[in-house]
């Protein structure tokens, strides 16, 4: 970690867990708007957005350590995903709404209508009016990248947000957009930003749940001694504690190979690995913690839901395994080896 991640770092460490404890403390009636405008004053929300551009100047390994501490302190507002809109906005036509928060959903489907095109899309955190969407959509063999205002969505439905992330259906017509522009490759530059994004967090939160465990089984006493000095314990936190760290470096090298060159296999490779740590990381987490662990006022929940959700954004664990297979295969079996570990 050089010093510029350093500062970053000690930023987020201070100014994160305090905001998520404040925002969980009031649930659903969370002051977002004053929160936000905490972050936003920091200008945490535009370190991949160029200097020349008004931005931090920062590259993805730097961005890692803001995505990382979303997840590690779920951190209950959108800096992530803004971090990665303004980032695809970089170099397009639109220009990102100053000092708005901007999520991104990929899009479920796109229908023409006499009004224009209508979009839906599944499952968008802070979907509810807080924050602008970003999204990628091909209409009569042209891509675009498109910018919603979520506010006003013509159809919302709300999905579960137990876990302070709410999420929403939502039907966007033109009415809602913002700006578009044609880009190529859009829906699939979104869909490798995303799931990029989406590792770094998910290696996160594993990290968060981790330290919630290790703290419970030491502060819980059973037959007159901590939980912690039980072996079969100890051989659970070191599984939980391997997966935190797998996916950890499966991404901080996903975000290495897309600073330096073409990611497209170290982002299959991270997605993956971090989709399929989910189901053991978390069965874990709530065995260790037992039944409090699934109780909404615990915190474990912020965590383990959002691992849970995480896992099919940008890609369930078959798209990545179908894409990955594909990617390795490339070229035949003479070159699979060289292909595999160069």
């Amino acid at each position: 970690m050089n010093e510029q991640q350093r500062m970053l770092a000690d930023t987020v460490g201070r100014l994160f867990p305090g905001i998520a404890a404040e925002q969980r403390g009031h649930g659903a009636r969370g002051d977002f708007a004053g929160a936000w405008e905490r972050v936003r004053e920091l200008g945490i929300d535009e370190v991949l957005v160029p200097e020349e551009a008004g931005g931090f100047g920062g590259n993805w390994q730097d961005a890692a350590v803001v995505m990382h501490a979303c997840g590690q302190h779920a951190l209950p507002l959108p800096v992530a995903e803004t971090l990665v809109a303004r980032k695809l906005l970089c170099g397009t036509d639109i220009a990102a709404p100053p000092g708005a928060a901007i999520t991104l959903a990929a899009c479920a489907g796109a229908s023409v209508a006499p009004g224009g095109v209508t979009l839906r899309l599944s499952s968008v955190p802070w979907g509810g009016g807080e924050a602008c969407v970003l999204t990628a959509f091909e209409h009569e063999g042209v891509e675009y990248l498109a910018l919603y205002d979520t506010a006003a969505a013509s159809q919302r439905r709300a999905r579960d947000c137990a876990a302070s992330e709410p999420r929403f259906d939502l039907v966007l017509d033109e009415s809602a957009l913002l700006a578009s522009c044609r880009c190529e490759h859009a829906r699939r530059d979104l869909r490798a930003c995303g799931a990029l994004l989406r590792a770094v967090q998910t290696g996160g939160a594993l990290q968060g749940a981790l330290a919630l465990t290790i703290a419970h089984v030491n502060e819980r006493v059973q037959f007159g001694r901590a939980l912690s000095k039980f072996q079969v314990v100890q051989h659970q936190l070191a599984l939980l504690a391997e997966e935190a760290a797998a996916v950890s470096c499966a991404a901080g090298a996903a975000c290495l190979a897309a600073d330096t060159g073409d990611a497209t296999l170290a982002i299959a490779c991270a997605k993956l690995r971090a989709n399929r740590s989910v189901h053991q990381a978390t069965s874990i987490a709530h065995q260790l913690h037992g039944a409090i662990g699934f109780t909404r006022e615990h915190a474990l929940h912020h965590f383990t839901q959002r691992l849970w959700a995480w896992r099919s954004d940008f890609g369930n664990d078959r798209f990545w395994a179908d894409s990955l297979g594909r990617m390795v295969t490339r070229g035949g079996a003479s070159n699979l080896w060289s292909r595999v570990t160069g």
